[in-house]
């Protein structure tokens, strides 16, 4: 039924019933996952936090940490629909940083394989 109310254009209702579908198995993470971006879709913003919060050590606070992406742009996306532009600027430029680290970390992995001499990984990467 979420999905249905998803393509329909109703966020608000499939927000609801993907709620419900969580609700019926609290330790599905797939389904927490799917919950928490219909609750973003539906601009719930603190429902979504508490929701995906859940399944983290620190109560979500580790969000940025984990370089959770998904998370960041949804949420960001969310504060943009809602005419809150810091925060989506915040959390947009978050994500850009998370792919700068990445790219940071493919240079760091040439030296370390030069230094450890693991050359079929390196070969594999490149």
């Amino acid at each position: 039924k979420a999905r249905v109310y998803k393509h329909a254009g109703h966020a608000s209702a499939a927000a609801r019933w993907m709620e419900e579908a969580r609700k019926m198995d609290l330790a599905d993470r797939y389904l927490n996952t799917k919950a928490t971006r219909y609750l973003l879709r539906a601009d719930c913003v603190p429902e979504a936090e508490a929701t995906i919060a859940l399944f983290t050590k620190d109560g979500g606070s580790t969000l940025h940490e984990m370089q959770c992406v998904w998370f960041e742009l949804e949420l960001a996306a969310s504060y943009l629909r809602t005419g809150d532009y810091g925060r989506a600027l915040k959390n947009f430029a978050h994500v850009e940083q998370h792919f700068a680290d990445i790219g940071e970390d493919q240079f760091d992995f040439h030296t370390y394989c030069v230094r450890k001499m693991t050359l079929r990984e390196y070969v594999k990467m490149v």
